[in-house]
């Protein structure tokens, strides 16, 4: 009988260590806090394109596509990251972004329309676009304790160039072939003035549709060159809709 009782014990002092044991807790060590990064945008102008665009903003994007990687080269949450984006009047919104304290470079910057097609990026270091930026890519900066940055991101418009021109591999996906033109909205001119109206474009090309919204000035309009028949469609409050259907003559656009 005594020896049962020892027994017991014994499983009863192991059983305890054990409970008390699990109990004890390790201290994890508090994460760095993460601040946030703002990015402004800023259009650059390649070669001899007109002076008119460079008073048109940036126009018909609703994504941008980034990559951010730490400085040593390896990958962070964003990485060929989709983030959409907000139109104010005539600026475009970048929400901002979370990261940790330390050294990055930004390698992508894409922005996007509904249609996956890049329509602006930020051309690479040695490209024949690099020339025309102040600090082309990969584009370096610090998120220090103070938990906050600010960078200002310059990109190019990729009507009629190639991807090679931004430093790109030819087949890179969502560069296609493209022209673009400019739009304007009037209504009946009183005392020789012209009234210049909001309204919306929507362009069908076969299958596809897409919907871009038109300010009052000039409106630069971005399509892929396509053998279809271009279907567009011009709206804008208390006037009749307009529907046209147009074909790209081959030689017309270059």
């Amino acid at each position: 009988m005594a020896m049962t009782v020892r027994i017991f014990g014994l499983y009863l002092l192991l059983f305890c260590g054990l409970i008390f044991g699990a109990c004890e807790t390790v201290e994890e060590k508090p994460r760095a806090k993460e601040g946030t990064l703002s990015i402004q945008l800023k259009q650059g102008v390649a070669g001899n394109e007109s002076s008119r665009l460079q008073q048109v903003p940036i126009q018909g994007v609703s994504q941008l596509v980034i990559t951010i990687l730490r400085e040593n080269g390896s990958e962070t949450a964003y990485s060929s990251k989709s983030i959409p984006l907000t139109r104010f009047q005539d600026e475009i919104l970048i929400e901002d972004l979370s990261l940790p304290p330390g050294n990055y470079q930004i390698t992508d910057f894409y922005l996007k329309d509904s249609l996956e097609t890049i329509l602006y990026a930020s051309p690479r270091e040695g490209s024949p676009f690099a020339a025309y930026l102040n600090q082309p890519f990969p584009l370096a900066f610090e998120m220090n304790t103070a938990g906050s940055a600010e960078i200002l991101v310059e990109v190019i418009s990729t009507a009629n160039a190639s991807p090679e021109k931004f430093g790109f591999p030819s087949d890179t996906k969502g560069f296609m072939d493209t022209f673009f033109f400019f739009l304007t909205l009037t209504g009946e001119s009183t005392d020789d003035y012209l009234d210049y109206l909001p309204g919306k474009l929507t362009v069908s090309i076969g299958n596809v549709t897409r919907t871009q919204p038109l300010g009052r000035n000039l409106n630069r309009i971005v399509l892929p060159k396509s053998s279809d028949a271009y279907v567009f469609l011009v709206e804008s409050d208390t006037y009749q809709p307009l529907k046209q259907t147009l074909v790209r003559h081959p030689a017309a656009i270059c």
